[in-house]
């Protein structure tokens, strides 16, 4: 697995120009005369951010009302696995940053950031041309000999303040997709304990991302968007509901129950559960289980 450290080195193998600064970079994929249009396994220790022309079909017609435009945006972060066949070469822009870069300007990190490259925004059409506007106001910007980092940090911001914007509302869109991969993940946490008969650890949302195929930030922001929780507290709501199951079943012990929803330890558990009630394990037998 060939592993690539910065932004010059991905540059490089993609065919990209050299990059004016160090850890932040934006261009036009129309420009580059040689890209590489195939690529076994890397892994990128960047974050790339790519609006680009008719690179895949979208599943709809029209957003609430609005036409669907040709334009997308993909995502992948550092550690991403990335390959790729494409028949030609791709048409847009990208942004590159660097880890230490986005350490350094934490307004910036926003969670769309670690999408995957199967989960892309698609733009209406005034959408797409509010993001294609600030794109090249960027990228002039970055060329420019007399511009400023400061003003190119603000152009990345707002348009990623957009990006938000825009994510949001396809979330909570009626769209099927989304819909689906929230009462998936409702019904996989419900079936967690049954299905599992020996938990080595109790759940969390990169388990069920992985289950479903897609990243752990994509999952819980379309839950949080769909059914105003985020998908953390859906899962805390399941440990405490199996919890309160096993205590007033009293056939177990604290510490039995505890290693049987996935705890390590049992204070564990007994801190988990008095964050969550306000009480520990303990009080609640005393308190609410007739004996």
């Amino acid at each position: 697995m060939k592993k690539i450290e910065n932004i010059e080195d991905f540059n490089l193998y993609f065919g990209m120009p050299t990059p004016i600064f160090k850890d932040i970079n934006v261009g036009k994929y129309d420009t580059i005369k040689n890209q590489r249009l195939e690529s076994s396994p890397i892994h990128p220790n960047i974050y790339r951010i790519s609006l680009k022309y008719k690179f895949i079909k979208p599943n709809l017609d029209s957003i609430n009302g609005e036409k669907v435009g040709f334009w997308q945006l993909f995502f992948s972060a550092p550690k991403t696995e990335l390959s790729w066949k494409i028949e030609e070469s791709a048409s847009g822009f990208y942004i590159h940053i660097s880890p230490k870069f986005l350490e350094h300007n934490q307004h910036l990190s926003f969670n769309f950031l670690h999408y995957g490259m199967h989960e892309a925004l698609f733009l209406t059409q005034s959408e797409e041309n509010k993001l294609i506007s600030l794109f090249k106001e960027a990228l002039k910007e970055h060329e420019n000999q007399n511009g400023s980092l400061d003003v190119l940090i603000a152009y990345i911001n707002l348009i990623f303040s957009y990006i938000q914007r825009f994510y949001l509302r396809q979330f909570g869109s009626q769209n099927e997709n989304y819909h689906h991969l929230v009462e998936s993940f409702i019904t996989e946490l419900n079936q967690f304990y049954s299905k599992n008969s020996e938990i080595k650890e109790y759940p969390n949302v990169h388990y069920f991302a992985k289950k479903l195929n897609v990243s752990t930030n994509y999952l819980s922001d379309i839950v949080k968007v769909n059914t105003k929780k985020t998908a953390k507290e859906h899962i805390n709501q399941q440990i405490i509901k199996q919890a309160k199951r096993l205590l007033d079943a009293q056939q177990l012990s604290i510490s039995e129950i505890a290693y049987s929803l996935g705890f390590e330890y049992p204070n564990y558990f007994a801190r988990f559960f008095k964050k969550q009630l306000g009480f520990t394990p303990s009080q609640y037998k005393k308190t609410f289980i007739s004996k």
